[in-house]
This record gives structure tokens, sequence and C-alpha cells, in this order.
């Protein structure tokens, strides 16, 4: 994505750049302080690229560092990370 943003060739539909820049959200993915730091759910209309990376880099850390099976809580909030970048990715196309 950022390579299409950036490549000065790219043709851009009336209002396509924009909606892009938009979904893609601005800055860097951070994982975050898996300690004291949460994620929640964003509505799909305001979610963004960046945002589902730092959110699924925060579960990363916190699934790394335990030292016990994942909880249920956070098998189902993977799955839901999961199915939401389907989601972003089928409203990018």
């Amino acid at each position: 994505m950022d390579q299409k943003l950036i490549n000065p060739k790219q043709k851009w539909k009336r209002g396509q750049k924009q909606k892009f820049l938009i979904l893609r959200g601005s800055g860097n993915p951070e994982d975050g302080d898996f300690i004291y730091g949460s994620i929640y759910e964003t509505p799909l209309e305001k979610e963004t690229i960046v945002g589902l990376q730092s959110k699924l880099l925060h579960m990363l850390g916190v699934l790394q560092c335990a030292d016990v099976r994942p909880t249920k809580q956070a098998e189902v909030a993977v799955e839901k990370l999961l199915d939401r970048v389907k989601e972003v990715l089928n409203k990018a196309n």
C-alpha cells in the first residue's frame, strides 16, 4: 500500500488516493505496552491498516510472553482481528 501511495506514476481516480490515505491511517504500527496497555474494537468504517497492525502486534506480544495456553478471550480477540483484516481488505478493493 505504501509503495502505491509513493509511486509518482500511480494513476488515481478522483478521491481514490484520499480514501487510500484514510484506510492506511497515519504513522507506523506500534506494539505498545502489553502489560499496561490494551486494544479495543473499532467500527469498520474507522478501522485503519496501521491500527490493525498495532493491535496484531499487541496480541503477538501478549501471546508470546504467556507461559500458559491462551485464554478463550484471547483466542476470540485474535479471531476477531483476523476477521477484521479480511473486512478491511475487502473494503480496500
